[in-house]
């Protein structure tokens, strides 16, 4: 018995070129969401930096100088400011606000024990 073939390659070659561009489309997806969320991790690691490098400055300036009120540290991508306030006996508040170049302001606090003369404490706000 003879198999008619005369209709069978369109559908065939069809179905294969929309099963690749849908592949390639829902890959090309992935990759785009990759690189966002790579920009996000990005930014949220250089904040930390700033923050962490801004609290190691200001223990160091505390040690040295005292007790400051309030400063500003700039970085190239972004600035970091803080200010002091007296929370308990023995500790002062330190509220650092940094502010990337593209980005919402980000808050963490820490407290500073003035009879340790160091940081005890710290902690992002969400």
């Amino acid at each position: 018995m003879r198999l008619y073939q005369k209709g069978f390659t369109y559908p065939v070659t069809l179905s294969i070129l929309l099963s690749m561009c849908l592949f390639l489309i829902m890959t090309a997806e992935i990759l785009l969401i990759e690189k966002k969320v790579a920009i996000e991790l990005a930014a949220i690691q250089q904040q930390d930096y700033y923050f962490l490098t801004a609290l190691k400055k200001t223990e160091r300036e505390f040690q040295s100088k005292g007790i400051i009120t309030a400063g500003e540290y700039i970085f190239d991508k972004g600035t970091v400011t803080y200010t002091v306030s007296p929370a308990t006996n023995g500790q002062h508040l330190v509220t650092f606000i940094v502010l990337l170049t593209e980005g919402t302001p980000i808050q963490a606090q820490s407290y500073y024990n003035i009879n340790q003369k160091k940081m005890v404490k710290w902690f992002k706000n969400k």
